[in-house]
């Protein structure tokens, strides 16, 4: 399931969703800025990250398949530990934004090869490379951003991302190839 890259990127996209809404709830003073809400977003940004690195995992270690789940396994127990466990915002952030710049140079480095080698048409894997570019950037400078009150900076770029990772997915300039043949060629049909 989590080698179906549709599935994947679906899932991640959905949960990212959720976590700009908690986000953009806390900053409209809906939902209270507690480390509750912080522990809830940091379970919601989990979902965004697990069917990544089972796509990297799939990607790159196709013969160890059936040591995946209990990698996934680890991963997830560890970010469920230090989430409830934490004390403080940035005590969580410092402990999970490293294994999320991990999958995310590893997703990097996948769509650099794919982009070099022309091997994904279907996507537009330069402008994936850009998005992850941006999103490791945002993960980087999140922490002292946070703590001098500029968090915002962060999160516009994660929105300028997601846009870019969007049209990278849709990818308008790719030709369907045969569905789209199929398609022209009931068309001519149709006409008189």
């Amino acid at each position: 399931m989590y080698s179906d890259l549709p599935f994947v990127f679906g899932v991640t996209f959905i949960m990212q969703g959720m976590n700009i809404l908690i986000q953009t709830l806390i900053a409209a003073t809906i939902l209270p800025d507690t480390i509750e809400i912080f522990r809830v977003r940091s379970l919601v940004i989990a979902g965004t990250a697990f069917p990544m690195l089972g796509a990297l995992l799939a990607i790159w270690a196709p013969r160890k398949r059936k040591h995946h789940w209990k990698i996934l396994l680890a991963v997830l127990v560890y970010w469920l530990f230090v989430t409830v466990v934490g004390p403080d915002e940035t005590t969580i952030m410092s402990l999970l934004i490293p294994v999320l710049l991990v999958m995310m140079i590893g997703l990097a480095i996948t769509f650099a090869i794919t982009w070099k080698t022309g091997r994904l048409k279907e996507v537009r894997s330069d402008l994936m490379l850009l998005c992850l570019i941006l999103i490791i950037f945002s993960q980087l400078t999140r922490i002292s951003l946070s703590d001098m009150g500029l968090v915002f900076i962060p999160d516009s770029v994660n929105v300028i991302a997601t846009i870019i990772a969007t049209v990278a997915l849709v990818n308008p300039w790719y030709k369907r190839g045969s569905v789209g043949k199929i398609m022209a060629s009931a068309e001519q049909l149709e006409t008189p």
